[in-house]
């Protein structure tokens, strides 16, 4: 496939100096060319703007965003066009599926997964933002202007063009923050805009769901169920969900049943995963305080596979596995939120309790003071007042001044590798979720890119393999990277790997394996205990005598354990190349400039092929002197396999990962270095 020519950035932006550079920087080298519509700013925007290279022009504010859009795409020049608001990030992560997607000659319109960071319902939507050029494609709506309406009009009298969703996050949203919303005029002029299009068109299953869900919001409830219960009649899609899940957040007060009912409604519609997850986390929430336990567990465990990067997911969790009892299973849900949102303070306050009656008195005090310390920055002085007072009579609140106290002890705890450099060498679409898990406990990680995933050099194995998925009884999955690929070429088949022969179970090794899965909506049947193929083999769930099994895979330098062992049972298997990982030409020049002068603390390495990979790399980059560069930093292995390659290549391996996986990698960093002193200023 031919990568698409030209890719545009298309802004409409009216004092923004605050957020634009960001926005910006997020699509730096992603887009060909940066396209600023500016509608009056009175602050340095429009400097921002160019100084980042996007060529601005000037409109008066037309009175709405629609006109203000279709002014700016007759502006670009690109083949697509990706629109953003200044309060939206790209995640660096999307940039490889999102070119993929793009090289696709029938695909029209790609929806975006935009995270809404700070909202207190509904964690992801869905945006219609990155399209190809054409003449047919507007904008139009008088709020949250979309291009849906001239897109579906166009797929009728054009069919053979596609829309495709991008199966992993793709934005970073700021605007829906309670307290940005404070801070502006945003609601009253939602407000008025969508009251005008109500009275337009008072049927219209979009405006009763937007104006129902503010209503809602703002404690209105009884209009709000009118208008929702209006908009019902002829909603699908994304807009029936919202109005099921608003719905039922209005009626559960007083009809929890019905609330119930609706919920499940919502969650039965073919979404992905992250866009149910209010739904899921509310459901969940309703059944605890109903006394059903179980089945509340169940979807608090189903909202965290879904998305594993939330930590209001991991909270809720928490809260319904302390309600069961089960204090450990509780712990490790509040750790976890803690590890993805370190300054959550509900849940240092939850945790402490949990660590309070395990008997972990000390652990208790800890998570005690930093809550309380939290509650106090966040402007919260009246919690913070009460919990001080009734956490003080359950264990001794040291002052939180002194350099032992419990507040600086767990700040230590919680930012545990607070002032190392961290060199991470997973692919360049991965290294999203290694940053967040080691910011979060204060690291600053150095780039080092030791993989570029492309396909393999032939699809022809695969797409065999596939045609005939019927005759398998297995499908068995090693690497995330596998599921994406499987899915992009079923999909080519038009079908997916939720639609798989109801005969074919699949397997998982790893989390972020199966948690992709989830996302599919093809959970895995099974998922071994820890996250290593051997695992697999040893607790596999049935006899492997006789079975089918289909291995897509690594095309080169993966390990053929598993067909070896299944072989051996007795199944017949079939190994086919679902892509590939080749080393990348060199590194950044930060990360050079890192090694050179001795700045790392730690590098990890997440399978044998980064071991190798970046021993050429640094041996390009320094030459035979290589090996000096690596006699400062630690060096981490996520599992046994990879600390073998770290032994022979490397020449030795200081702290491996348990479990194996990122957040494992982050405790061995912490085991390794908690007695050395700081990089910083070493010389290379």
């Amino acid at each position: 496939m031919d990568p698409p020519r030209m890719l545009s950035l298309s802004m409409v932006v009216r004092n923004e100096a605050q957020r634009l550079e960001a926005c910006l920087a997020s699509v730096a080298g992603f887009v060909d060319e940066m396209v600023v519509v500016d509608t009056g700013s009175s602050d340095a925007t429009v400097t921002i703007a160019e100084r980042c290279g996007a060529t601005v022009h000037h409109i008066d504010w037309p009175g709405d965003f629609a006109p203000a859009r279709n002014h700016a795409l007759g502006l670009v020049r690109g083949e697509w066009v990706l629109v953003l608001d200044a309060d939206e990030r790209l995640c660096p992560e999307a940039r490889t599926p999102l070119r993929t997607l793009m090289a696709e000659p029938d695909l029209l319109l790609i929806n975006l997964l935009r995270r809404e960071l700070g909202a207190r319902q509904s964690p992801y939507s869905n945006v219609s933002r990155l399209f190809r050029r054409h003449p047919s494609i507007r904008w139009s709506r008088r709020y949250h202007a979309m291009v849906d309406d001239s897109v579906s009009a166009l797929l009728q009298r054009e069919p053979h063009w596609r829309v495709a969703d991008c199966g992993v996050p793709a934005l970073l949203h700021d605007g829906y923050r309670p307290e940005l919303l404070a801070e502006s005029d945003k609601a009253d002029r939602l407000r008025a805009a969508m009251e005008a299009d109500l009275a337009a068109r008072p049927d219209d299953a979009y405006s009763c769901a937007k104006l129902g869900g503010l209503e809602l919001s703002e404690g209105h409830r009884a209009r709000a169920i009118t208008l929702l219960e209006r908009g019902l009649v002829s909603a699908d899609g994304a807009e029936r969900y919202e109005l099921l899940l608003h719905l039922a957040m209005a009626v559960t007060p007083e009809q929890p049943g019905r609330a119930m009912d609706l919920y499940r409604q919502a969650l039965a519609l073919p979404l992905p995963p992250r866009l149910t997850l209010a739904a899921r986390l509310n459901l969940a929430a309703l059944l605890l305080e109903l006394g059903q336990h179980s089945e509340a567990a169940e979807q608090a465990a189903a909202a965290t596979a879904a998305a594993p990067e939330l930590a209001v997911g991991w909270f809720n969790r928490g809260v319904i596995e302390r309600q069961r009892g089960r204090l450990e299973a509780a712990i490790a849900a509040y750790r976890q939120a803690l590890a993805l949102e370190p300054d959550h303070a509900e849940a240092h306050r939850n945790l402490a309790a949990a660590l309070l009656l395990s008997g972990d008195i000390v652990g208790a005090r800890a998570c005690f003071g930093r809550a309380i310390a939290l509650l106090a920055e966040q402007g919260r002085g009246e919690e913070a007042a009460e919990l001080r007072r009734r956490a003080g009579g359950l264990v001794k609140l040291e002052a939180d001044a002194t350099a032992g106290s419990p507040m600086a002890l767990q700040a230590a705890a919680a930012r545990s590798l607070q002032g190392r450099r961290i060199g991470v060498t997973r692919a360049e679409t991965q290294l999203g979720e290694a940053h967040r898990l080691f910011t979060a406990q204060g690291a600053a990680v150095v780039d080092l890119p030791a993989l570029v995933v492309t396909p393999p050099d032939d699809w022809g194995p695969l797409d065999d393999a596939l045609e005939e998925l019927d005759s398998f009884h297995w499908l068995v999955f090693s690497s995330a990277n596998g599921v994406e690929a499987v899915q992009q070429r079923l999909q080519r088949l038009g079908t997916s790997l939720a639609a798989r022969p109801r005969s074919l179970r699949i397997a998982a090794v790893g989390r972020r394996t199966a948690a992709l899965l989830e996302e599919l909506g093809a959970p895995a049947d099974f998922v071994p205990p820890a996250f290593v193929a051997e695992s697999l083999i040893e607790h596999f769930p049935v006899s492997g005598w006789g079975l089918r099994l289909l291995l897509p895979r690594v095309q080169s330098g993966g390990r053929s354990v598993l067909a070896e062992a299944f072989a051996k049972a007795g199944s017949r298997v079939v190994e086919v190349a679902a892509y590939e990982t080749r080393c990348p030409e060199s590194l950044p020049s930060a990360a050079v400039a890192a090694l050179l002068h001795g700045e790392l603390d730690a590098i990890t390495f997440s399978s044998g092929k980064t071991v190798s990979h970046t021993a050429r790399l640094l041996e390009a980059a320094f030459g035979e002197d290589w090996r000096r560069q690596l006699s400062g930093p630690a060096i981490i292995s996520i599992g046994p396999q990879t600390s073998e390659r770290c032994r022979a290549v490397l020449g030795r391996v200081d702290a491996e990962a348990d479990p194996h996986d990122l957040a494992g990698l982050v405790s061995a960093c912490v085991r390794a270095l908690r007695d050395r002193p700081p990089a910083s200023g070493r010389p290379g």
